[in-house]
């Protein structure tokens, strides 16, 4: 059966932003409990939790995650990082129309990306 690969992506929209969507305990325990689901975490310096925890508890770290199905975040994607037909899952205030945050809806229609 074939890995279905989550991603968790790097926080990068704001120098100061140290959290992250999955913390290394939970990785691990979802990755016990469905087997076929194997998380690929981007490197960071910054986040809360070190490339090396993520790797003790079984994640991949690399910079790509264009092989998985799935990308979590927390914040918004910059514009130029969006990867097409991706599905993303972050937090971010883009459906009260936000001026600033105008352009990225604009680019999940052009990448037909879809955010959940």
């Amino acid at each position: 059966m074939d890995k279905l690969y989550i991603g968790i992506r790097a926080e990068d929209k704001s120098y100061m932003e140290r959290r992250t969507p999955i913390p290394p305990h939970d990785c691990k325990y979802i990755m016990e409990k469905h087997n076929r689901i194997q998380i690929v975490v981007q490197p960071s310096t910054k986040r809360i939790f070190t490339d090396d925890q993520y790797l003790e508890v079984g994640c991949l770290v690399q910079e790509d995650l264009q092989i998985c199905r799935a990308i979590i975040c927390i914040k918004e994607i910059p514009l130029e990082k969006y990867i097409e037909g991706m599905t993303y899952l972050n937090w971010s205030h883009t459906l009260e129309a936000e001026p600033y945050n105008m352009p990225g809806c604009d680019a999940q229609e052009k990448y037909q990306t879809f955010r959940i």
